[in-house]
């Protein structure tokens, strides 16, 4: 047997209408008068940024000026319709609100549109009879007056008081002359500030051309030098013959003038060879019939343990002192020659190992015998 389900009854929704009590609408009421001024305060801001905005127009204005003047009055276009959505949300609109709310975008479009005209030509040669006429064109008083002041709204809304016809026009007037002293401060305030950097770039300039003269002078000098230079004797290494005394100047000279230079080896093997004589040359003969590198190498090595090494030095400084002559009593140049010498060694004893043997009471005694004295 099969069972019914009963019938489902719909929930009939309450045919009332909302109702409000008397609290709400006294805060629903002081809402709407909150948010009324709200957007005056908002649309007179606006008003006056259009009237500012229209005075600046008629006079020349660079691309960064134009493009700030188009940011700011739809920046404040934007805040008066921050202020009018909740009024319309609320369908709390009245009139007056509507208008002017129309008169504000109206106006914006016209300003933004003239400002970009302008931005199109902003290269073009400015003609300030020709761009005062296009602001009185498009932005007409007659068409504009509630903004720019020929006519008055009939009904000014304030929380406070309402101000007499005359009060509100002779403070637009002052605020309009306000407006237009502040331009032009502003507008000789930009000419002083140009003037300042033209007198910059001036000195600057000077002061680029004092350095190209000073450059030309410094140019002409670094020629000369060179030539200068060029006159001179090209500077060579001795030519080594087998003192060991000798050796090492001469090394340094040639290390210095020829080693150093990004030569191939065959050519410093050359030049070792022409500063070369007698027992020294003889030492390295055999290297001489290569090139190479190993070759080159190979010379310096005989000749530095040959003539480079300290004992071979030290031996030479002795060897010299006991080959000295005695010194007569009437040869002051012979005691001038010695006294150099043994200046040589005091400078040699740290650089050559075994020469401070020289230091030792013996060998000064020896020093003293090449000495006249008189007994």
């Amino acid at each position: 047997m099969l069972v019914s389900n009963p019938p489902v009854q719909q929930i009939r929704s309450s045919s009332r209408g909302r109702s409000w009590t008397e609290k709400g609408l006294e805060m629903r009421e002081q809402e709407a008068k909150k948010q009324e001024k709200a957007f005056y305060k908002g649309y007179n801001s606006w008003k006056e940024r259009a009237k500012e905005t229209r005075s600046r127009l008629k006079m020349f204005c660079s691309r960064e000026n134009l493009e700030k003047i188009q940011q700011d009055i739809q920046g404040q276009h934007n805040s008066v319709y921050q202020h009018y959505e909740p009024i319309l949300h609320n369908h709390a609109t009245s009139p007056d609100i509507a208008n002017r709310m129309d008169a504000c975008a109206a106006l914006t479009a016209e300003i933004s549109d003239l400002v970009s005209k302008r931005l199109e030509t902003i290269d073009e040669e400015y003609n300030e009879e020709l761009v005062k006429e296009r602001v009185r064109q498009v932005l007409n008083k007659d068409e504009f007056g509630s903004i720019f002041g020929c006519t008055i709204t009939n009904t000014v809304i304030s929380e406070s008081s309402q101000g007499s016809v005359n009060e509100l026009m002779q403070r637009q007037n002052l605020q309009q002359k306000e407006i237009e002293m502040q331009l032009r401060l502003q507008e000789e305030r930009n000419r002083l500030h140009q003037l300042q950097v033209d007198k910059e770039v001036k000195v600057a300039a000077a002061r680029v051309k004092q350095a190209l003269c000073d450059q030309h002078v410094t140019l002409a000098q670094a020629i000369a030098d060179p030539l200068s230079t060029h006159r001179l004797p090209l500077p060579e290494p001795t030519i080594f013959s087998g003192d060991p005394l000798k050796f090492i100047d001469w090394k340094m000279s040639f290390m210095a003038l020829i080693d150093r230079k990004p030569l191939p080896p065959g050519e410093k093997m050359f030049y070792l060879k022409n500063y070369l004589v007698g027992e020294a040359r003889k030492a390295v003969e055999g290297y001489f019939y290569r090139n190479s590198e190993d070759a080159y190498q190979g010379a310096w090595k005989v000749l530095q343990d040959r003539y480079g090494n300290p004992f071979i030095l030290q031996r030479a400084f002795r060897d010299k002192l006991q080959r000295c002559p005695k010194i007569e009593v009437n040869d002051p140049l012979a005691l001038r020659d010695f006294t150099d010498f043994l200046q040589g060694c005091v400078k040699a004893i740290p650089h050559v190992k075994g020469l401070a043997i020289l230091n030792d009471c013996e060998e000064n005694h020896k020093l003293l015998k090449k000495l006249w004295w008189k007994s």
